[in-house]
């Protein structure tokens, strides 16, 4: 009996599909993120390729890694079949310290365990440094035959960063302002590349206990910067978020909340700042907790200083000139003094005519 064409083109489809089998994930998830968890699954139903001819069993599973930050292949663990009751299958890597935790299952008597000798591990502390290759590796039994085929099956984790360092802050950096004031609100915090949301809520504080944040005020605007990446880590990719929201303080209430509310995934982080709207005269008056006060005492000193200055050039300017009143008067009159001298009569010199008493009366004498 001949097969036509197409019939044998479908068996020849369907043996092949009953040899080839496509490789099945290993790792539960390809993206892993700090401080979540995943598993990593080991048995035949990982191989990839063609199934060998005449399998008999499984005769040994092996868990190897190789981390990203060390390029090397590390042996985690081993279960060889035939492993009797209570006896613990071979784990050769299990830092201190860690959250790990590991399930043997199916040895059998090391024939036909195909479909049930399994090593599950379960990572319940990712760390970035956990990015890597990760490889499930199964040694066959083989019947008539004299070695083992190994067949592999690999698949490359990569690892990004949960949500971390939350900050939120304002520009002016203050907590007191005026109705109409102009603020800036900043929101940050370190993530992935992807996936990082913000969120903004207007909240009075004293209705935090409502179940809806009040509408947001007039004349507000956000605006979310694109990540940017950060340096100095390893295995994860660390990207900085930032979102900002601009406000005109309005009126109404005299403590107002502004909330930032961060999500990525199933993790969220959020904080609030809190502000006090004063009115103009409060602001004047409430003794220095408010930071205008300082700039008004200041502008008070330096226009004292500058009244002082202004006096004290005055004063000398009329010093200066009362000086130069007194030089020039004096010198007039020492200049009329000098013309005076110069039209004045010399001065006229008389010979005396009398003569000594004593010398007439010694010459009678004689």
């Amino acid at each position: 009996m001949r097969m036509s064409p197409s019939a044998l083109s479908f068996l020849l489809i369907c043996t092949f599909m009953a040899t080839v089998r496509s490789q099945q994930s290993i790792v539960s998830t390809n993206t892993i993120s700090t401080g979540a968890k995943f598993t990593v699954t080991c048995d035949a139903n990982k191989a990839t390729g063609a199934a060998p001819q005449g399998v008999v069993g499984v005769q040994q599973l092996t868990i190897y890694r190789n981390l990203t930050s060390t390029n090397t292949y590390s042996n985690i663990a081993q279960y060889r079949a035939g492993i009797p009751p209570g006896v613990s299958p071979n784990v050769t890597n299990n830092p201190t310290g860690r959250n790990w935790t590991f399930t043997f299952s199916g040895a059998g008597n090391g024939a036909n365990n195909q479909g049930t000798m399994r090593i599950v591990w379960d990572v319940n502390d990712v760390s970035c440094n956990d990015a890597g290759i990760y490889r499930c590796q199964i040694d066959y039994f083989l019947a008539n035959a004299p070695s083992v085929t190994v067949f592999a099956a690999d698949q490359n984790v990569t690892a990004t960063t949960g949500l971390s360092n939350f900050d939120i802050k304002a520009d002016p950096y203050q907590n007191d302002f005026a109705v109409d004031d102009n603020v800036t609100f900043t929101c940050s915090a370190i993530g992935p590349a992807t996936g990082v949301t913000f969120k903004w809520e207007f909240w009075v504080k004293d209705q935090f206990d409502m179940d809806q944040p009040l509408t947001m005020p007039a004349n507000s605007e956000t605006m979310d910067k694109p990540p940017v990446p950060q340096t100095g880590n390893t295995g994860c990719a660390q990207y900085k978020w930032e979102s900002m929201l601009r406000i005109q303080v309005p009126a109404g209430n005299d403590q107002q909340a502004y909330k930032c509310i961060v999500t990525y995934l199933q993790q969220q982080e959020s904080g609030n700042w809190t502000i006090g709207v004063k009115h103009e005269a409060e602001r004047v008056v409430s003794g220095g907790t408010d930071p205008d006060v300082g700039m008004i005492v200041g502008i008070i000193i330096g226009c004292l200083v500058a009244i002082a200055i202004v006096v004290g050039i005055i004063v000398f300017l009329r010093y200066r000139k009362r000086s130069q009143e007194n030089r020039s008067g004096n010198k007039d009159e020492i200049d009329a003094a000098n013309e005076a001298n110069l039209h004045a009569p010399p001065p006229v010199f008389y010979p005396s005519s009398k003569q000594s008493k004593g010398s007439k009366d010694e010459k009678d004498t004689k």
